[in-house]
């Protein structure tokens, strides 16, 4: 680590794992705020899927800021649900509200289970700025997944290999990217300079444990209103948004419309949570700089940030 650099505690982990109530509790320790990781969350309007700590807008400092807990949290609700929101953008925000974090003397926590979003930031990639191709996306929406999987093999088996496959919409954007630039979506991801020293703090459940958290927080999704806050939005917006592609609405949608019924429903959105549960290990356990923790260990992570202070000289 470089003693010059800014700091920044990362928090990861799979969904339900307890990232959010562990980094608002280390927030008001050390006088920090929190940078959303989550590419659910950055949109508007879609709050109980997408697991939003629950808070509200306030006026700080001349300026609107979503306080959770009294902890000002970014990069969330800042985008409409039919607007493109790419990976770039995500990185450019993310910078933006990290670095004013640090200019105004707080401690910045990075926050949340998107890896890409959380490398972009740490290892400070050089994304390509290919601008989305509507008239292309449109092309490409109108295929089966296995089709887009087998034409991204064919043109961009680098990128194939390590993005999440079956995430509709991260294939369409590398093959977004490769088919207009011609080179690979992720070989054109460099790495450059870090921005930052970056203290990762990963949490980790056994299976069943981890399971279970996922199982609880569908039925208190269910409690909240999931079932009349994605009736509500697919009576606004088509159901074919990259946003519904969220966790938990095409398993609503499809009970709305009477395909399946809501024991079902449920039943598939426990499994398609823990497939992407265990889709987030595998990502984050390939960087050998996370410290993991056994649960949620507030004693062990604040312990882990002070000496992180220390070390660098603060």
């Amino acid at each position: 680590m470089e003693a010059s650099l800014p700091k920044l505690a990362v928090i990861v982990g799979p969904t339900a794992s307890g990232k959010t109530d562990l980094a608002i509790a280390l927030a008001k320790r050390f006088n920090g705020e929190v940078v959303s990781a989550d590419a659910r969350q950055v949109y508007q309007e879609l709050d109980i899927a997408t697991a939003k700590p629950a808070g509200q807008w306030m006026k700080q400092g001349g300026r609107p800021v979503y306080l959770a807990e009294g902890v000002p949290h970014h990069l969330i609700d800042i985008i409409a649900p039919d607007r493109p929101f790419t990976l770039a953008d995500y990185q450019r925000q993310a910078f933006a509200a990290i670095d004013d974090i640090i200019g105004r003397g707080k401690f910045p926590f990075l926050v949340g289970g998107t890896g890409q979003y959380v490398s972009a930031v740490i290892d400070n990639w050089q994304i390509p700025r290919v601008a989305p191709q509507s008239e292309l996306r449109r092309k490409l929406a109108g295929q089966t997944l296995p089709a887009l999987q087998q034409q991204l093999r064919a043109i961009d088996p680098v990128s194939a290999e390590i993005i999440d496959l079956k995430n509709r919409r991260r294939v369409i954007r590398a093959l977004e990217v490769a088919l207009t630039s011609g080179a690979s979506f992720v070989a054109q991801r460099k790495k450059q300079p870090p921005r930052y020293a970056a203290l990762l703090l990963g949490i980790n459940w056994p299976r069943q444990e981890l399971r279970q958290r996922i199982r609880k927080r569908i039925q208190q999704q269910l409690e909240a209103g999931l079932l009349a806050e994605t009736k509500k939005f697919l009576a606004r917006y088509p159901a074919s948004l990259p946003a519904l592609s969220s966790l938990g609405y095409p398993e609503v949608a499809s009970y709305l419309r009477g395909e399946c019924t809501l024991p079902e429903a449920v039943r598939r959105l426990e499994l398609a949570t823990c497939q992407y549960a265990k889709r987030q290990i595998t990502w984050f356990k390939r960087n050998p700089r996370i410290c993991w923790m056994a649960g949620v260990d507030s004693v062990q992570a604040g312990s882990l940030i002070e000496d992180f202070y220390s070390s660098l000289g603060d």
